[in-house]
This record gives structure tokens, C-alpha cells and sequence, in this order.
């Protein structure tokens, strides 16, 4: 599936898009794999970006083979990795970001 460009629209993004853009810019370290739906967000792409990167960048240096992004219909992102873990992430070992719906 060939990558979108991140789309902004006046405040608006969709993180699915946003996140494949990341992941596929992603050079070192495990891979970064992302699934989920295409909702869009009621915030700028920017903004989420300037979220998502350092997330990304920490679960890079700690994951042994993979890291997931998903994309919920509910306008969450969840990344998980298979690192040792992280005091800010859920019980299920997931790290949940909930967006306003856009």
C-alpha cells in the first residue's frame, strides 16, 4: 500500500496517515508497524507529530523486535512495543493517546 502524505486541513489530520508517514520515515531500529482506521482528528498534524515522535523514539530505543501504532475508531492512538515497559503506559502494556474527534 503506497503511503499518503499526512493530511492538514485547517486543524485536522488523520493520525493513521500521519503514523505511516512516521513510521515509514523511521530508519534505526525495530520496525515500526501500523494498522487501525482512518479517522480524522480534530488537531494538527504538527501537533501530533510533535507527540507521536518522541513516543516513537523512546519505544525505538527500548523494543527488542517491533513496535505497533494502532489507529482507533474512537480516535485513540496506541503504541505498544516489546520493551521492558514504561510507568506511563495502561495495564495491558499499551501507551494510549485519545484525540478529539475532528
Amino acid at each position: 500500500m503506497e503511503a499518503q502524505p499526512a493530511v492538514q486541513v485547517r486543524g485536522r489530520c488523520s493520525p493513521l496517515h500521519l503514523a505511516r508517514d512516521l513510521a515509514e520515515r523511521s530508519t534505526e531500529g525495530p520496525p515500526i508497524v501500523v494498522a487501525g482506521n482512518d479517522v480524522t482528528a480534530g488537531v494538527p498534524a504538527n501537533l501530533v507529530e510533535r507527540i507521536l515522535v518522541p513516543l516513537l523514539n523512546n519505544a525505538r530505543r527500548y523494543a527488542r523486535n517491533q513496535i505497533t501504532v494502532e489507529c482507533t475508531a474512537d480516535v485513540e492512538i496506541i503504541i505498544t512495543d516489546d520493551g521492558p515497559g514504561d510507568i506511563a503506559i495502561d495495564a495491558a502494556g499499551r501507551f494510549v493517546i485519545s484525540l478529539p474527534r475532528g
